[in-house]
């Protein structure tokens, strides 16, 4: 390693550990960890949220197959009602999305600031194999 490389590494070995603590310490992350948090704690909110999930899951599936009644597209709809009613669930989701797009508009700056989309590399190879060809 050259003397010129040993100089910016711990800078931003330092840089990265501050945007890191930053992130963690902004209003959108902790409110997020303060939503999940009661959601752990709220055994009704999980079990809606459960619920909902498997009846989504299930109707996709029938739907894939051409089956699905209506009565099973209503059920999801109430499910999803119930979910949007739940004050710890669309807090949690609210949070969750404000956390999201707090973080891509970050990605965005530093992607500027770097000349390239950093968070790509960040991504999982798309292979052949993984569209199931082979």
């Amino acid at each position: 390693m050259n003397t010129e490389n040993a100089a910016v590494v711990p800078d931003l070995d330092t840089a990265t550990k501050a945007f890191a603590e930053a992130v963690v310490e902004s209003a959108e992350y902790r409110e997020y960890i303060r939503t999940a948090e009661l959601f752990e704690k709220d055994v009704e909110a999980q079990s809606l949220f459960e619920a909902f999930q498997n009846a989504q899951q299930q109707l996709s599936a029938q739907q894939q197959w051409g089956a699905g009644s209506t009565d099973e597209i209503q059920r999801v709809r109430d499910l999803e009602q119930q979910v949007q009613d739940n004050t710890t669930l669309s807090e949690h989701f609210k949070a969750q999305t404000e956390l999201v797009d707090t973080l891509k508009e970050l990605n965005t700056i530093i992607g500027e600031e770097l000349g390239f989309d950093y968070a790509a590399l960040a991504m999982p190879p798309k292979t052949c194999c993984s569209t199931g060809c082979g």
